[in-house]
């Protein structure tokens, strides 16, 4: 995972952009009564077990954990989008 971007809009949306392999992902954080990780790609919506493996990077990136811990946010509180797709994967 290369280059990655995080930019925080008010207190309710986190968007992040960063490289995986060559390709531009992006994902959109938003806080409802948790925080909900999705994302419009495609193809990640489209291949669960890709997804899968993306976010396990995602959330194994050192400066996305910093991040997310300077937030004060757990990673136990957000949830993914469309999560029941990916469970069996996780």
């Amino acid at each position: 995972m290369e280059n990655v971007i995080i930019k925080k809009f008010h207190e309710n949306e986190i968007r992040f952009a960063f490289v995986n392999h060559g390709r531009l992902y992006t994902l959109l954080m938003v806080k409802e009564s948790y925080w909900l990780l999705k994302t419009f790609d495609k193809d990640l919506i489209e291949n669960p077990i890709h997804y899968k493996n993306l976010l396990n990077e995602f959330f194994s990136n050192w400066e996305i954990l910093n991040f997310l811990a300077e937030q004060d946010i757990k990673i136990s509180d957000v949830h993914v989008e469309n999560d029941d797709r990916k469970k069996e994967f996780m």
